[in-house]
């Protein structure tokens, strides 16, 4: 599995990208999973960014996604 993480992004944003994926014939589950982490606020570490990360079950697919979404890592 590898771990495609990209940041700064609105999590209307990241449906469109999973939805995209949909279309394309991957399988959540199958193919990729995804979390996202919103931004908050850590008392002990501070402010922590959004992201989220996309995990891929077959490391060509992960480095195809980086190529199309790169510019978010």
């Amino acid at each position: 599995m590898t771990e495609v993480r990209l940041h700064k992004l609105h999590i209307d944003t990241v449906l469109e990208i999973v939805r995209s994926l949909g279309k394309q014939g991957l399988k959540q589950e199958e193919d990729f999973d995804w979390a996202y982490h919103p931004g908050r606020w850590d008392p002990m570490t501070g402010d922590e960014k959004t992201y989220v990360n996309f995990n891929f079950y077959k490391d060509e697919l992960a480095t195809w996604f980086k190529l199309q979404h790169g510019s978010h890592t």
